[in-house]
């Protein structure tokens, strides 16, 4: 692979990556304005371990449970 072939990739890697970035958050932020606000009160908040045995990687999962204030 030359050094022109090498450059064009990064060029196109470095055009394409924050265009297909904006175009996630844009999506996502569009996606979670759709939800309903409400107010609640937490009652209860843990985090729980599990372990992945695939991998052997350890990930954490934060539950919340909430109380809805009529």
């Amino acid at each position: 692979m030359s050094l022109g072939s090498v450059a064009l990739l990064i060029g196109i890697a470095m055009l394409t990556l924050p265009a297909w970035l904006t175009i996630h958050l844009v999506r996502r932020q569009r996606r979670l304005a759709t939800w309903t606000r409400t107010q609640a009160t937490i009652r209860h908040v843990w985090k729980k371990k599990r372990q992945s045995s695939a991998t052997g990687n350890t990930s954490s999962e934060t539950s919340t449970h909430a109380l809805r204030i009529p």
